[in-house]
């Protein structure tokens, strides 16, 4: 006969050792007596306690595995919920931000715990990745809650968010090209003055003293007003 299986334990004495697997013996003889009566009720009457047998077992195991899941659900749940610093951090912003999104109106005011802490959950983290992707892409804030009002409606035509994208990159590219104005400009204005002057014999500043008495200078070579 296999001795039923017991945990290991350092320093249990030899007497424990025996009683657990005297214990886990009569369990397992409790366990083939229960078998034992619903083989027989089975071989009486298979339509009546047989099924009661099978149906207790059944039972205790679904009980069991329902009270699993709903712990697990619970457990999983709880999990979800984070308070405004943890929410910060997961989405790699600080909590002043966050508190000025709610402010502006881009994320929806948080539940409130007992103890009065601000309550978020998946969405909030969900909306605020949103906020801050627009956002690295230069997108103000009007135009980001746009979107986001444009995201809740999924029945609305995706033309306002083509048009807004597009007008977006419109200013990108003049913004592009007036930093490449302002690029060549400064180029222009650091070419007069190699380093070891003297502030005395500074071209660079020589240039900007021409354009504070409106003259012309490296940088803008056409002098103010004319």
């Amino acid at each position: 006969m296999i001795e039923p299986m017991i945990p290991e334990h350092h320093g249990m004495s030899p007497p424990v050792i025996a009683e657990h697997i005297e214990a886990g013996r009569a369990g397992r003889a409790r366990r083939d007596l229960h078998d034992e009566h619903c083989r027989v009720d089975d071989q009486r009457d298979p339509q009546g306690l047989a099924v009661s047998c099978v149906g207790q077992r059944r039972g205790a195991a679904v009980g069991a595995h329902d009270a699993g899941i709903g712990n697990l659900v619970a457990a999983t749940e709880s999990s979800l919920i984070m308070k405004i610093g943890e929410l910060a951090r997961r989405a790699g912003a600080d909590v002043q931000t966050v508190r000025y999104y709610e402010k502006e109106g881009l994320i929806e005011p948080p539940r409130r715990t007992a103890s009065g802490y601000r309550s978020y959950g998946p969405e909030a983290l969900e909306r605020l990745n949103f906020i801050r992707h627009c956002r690295s892409l230069d997108m103000a804030l009007a135009d980001v809650k746009r979107l986001l009002a444009l995201s809740r409606d999924k029945s609305v035509s995706c033309e306002e968010v083509n048009t807004l994208v597009h007008a977006h990159l419109e200013r990108v590219r003049a913004k592009r090209a007036a930093l490449a104005a302002l690029e060549k400009q400064l180029a222009s204005l650091d070419a007069q003055c190699a380093s070891g002057h003297r502030v005395t014999d500074c071209g660079i500043l020589e240039e900007l003293i021409h354009a504070a008495h409106g003259e012309a200078c490296a940088c803008h070579p056409r002098a103010r007003g004319k």
